[in-house]
């Protein structure tokens, strides 16, 4: 650590010691949970997780998907470095989330006591820094935030000239793509950011409806990759699949900047420079972005930025407001009307 330890009683090392003995703990049953991986049988690995005899119990008290983030917690060199786990939050939940973030912000963070034991998962936004955004263009550009869900947003009475958006990637949300193409034959170009494990099965669905075009590289450069443990892969990019009839030229690549990891609006948000350089990509100014999956509202404020219209929304209400809270104070830090 940068900063020497100050004196303390006899109490606050006690609570400590209490403390690091609790993150030491969900580091353990990590670890030892890699290492039951590598030495049973794939199949009796997952037996751990699921009775198959008996599917209402779990022999471990919990499922898989709690097993791999833990098992990231116990991979992560700086949380599971003892010298740490004073400083660290008791919740494996949160410890999870902190491991997506990178290092020298988790180091700032226990420097400037953010990255504390009772930090919560709401906390990890505050171990960013403001990003770098352009000043607003002065403009005539409108931003529409509404709190609805996309069949009635893309039913209404909007004509975006793009749709730029990120649906959510877990498996059940797969019938989202095919009912999104389907309700944005008239848009000239559509935008989708996907994850990577079933490609397959949202190019087939978007395509019964969409003219596909082509498949972008958004990269995501840095040290902070997600771990998918399922394919074993390290990924460093994301596929952005362009449907529609629009033809300008464009290059393949996007580029988010180094690191820039940046769940201060969202668990899932997507990054302020990656999402401006998207948009700057595939759109004019003085055009119209929509996003129908608005989470913490990335896109609506990289669209303001650059000087175009946006129109968005999402099925919960928190992320409405919190979106267009974010819309004002981006435009009052910088002196400008919304």
């Amino acid at each position: 650590m940068s900063k020497a330890l100050e004196k303390q009683t006899g109490q606050w090392w006690a609570d400590q010691i209490n403390v690091s003995t609790m993150v030491q703990a969900t580091i353990v049953a990590g670890q030892t949970l890699i290492d039951a991986r590598a030495e049973l049988p794939h199949g009796e690995f997952l037996r751990m997780f699921h009775d198959h005899e008996n599917p209402v119990t779990r022999p471990l008290g919990f499922g898989h998907h709690t097993a791999n983030r833990l098992m990231v917690i116990a991979q992560h060199a700086l949380i599971s470095n003892i010298a740490h786990g004073l400083y660290l939050p008791v919740s494996w939940r949160t410890l999870y989330d902190l491991s997506k973030v990178p290092d020298n912000l988790i180091l700032a963070g226990i420097d400037n006591k953010i990255v504390r034991p009772d930090m919560q998962r709401k906390d990890i936004k505050l171990l960013y820094p403001a990003p770098d955004l352009p000043d607003p263009i002065e403009t005539d550009a409108t931003c529409d935030i509404r709190h609805c869900s996309f069949e009635d947003l893309l039913n209404g009475d909007i004509a975006p000239d793009a749709i730029i958006t990120d649906p959510p990637y877990p498996k059940e949300f797969l019938p989202l793509y095919g009912r999104l193409a389907e309700l944005s034959v008239d848009v000239p170009l559509v935008a989708i950011m996907c994850g990577q494990s079933y490609l397959p099965e949202i190019y087939a669905a978007m395509s019964r409806h969409l003219k596909y075009r082509w498949t972008l590289a958004y990269l995501t450069p840095g040290g902070q990759s997600v771990q998918l443990w399922q394919a074993k892969v390290n990924t460093f990019w994301k596929p952005i699949l362009l449907f529609g009839e629009s033809a300008e030229w464009i290059g393949d690549v996007c580029k988010s900047d180094v690191n820039d990891n940046d769940k201060r609006f969202h668990d899932w948000g997507q990054c302020e420079s990656g999402m401006l350089s998207i948009i700057s990509k595939l759109t004019k100014p003085g055009q119209t972005v929509c996003d129908p999956f608005l989470g913490g509202g990335t896109t609506a404020v990289a669209s303001l930025a650059l000087n175009r219209n946006f129109v968005g929304c999402d099925t919960d209400a928190e992320c409405c407001q919190k979106a267009r809270q974010r819309m004002e104070d981006y435009f009052v830090a910088r002196g400008k009307n919304e």
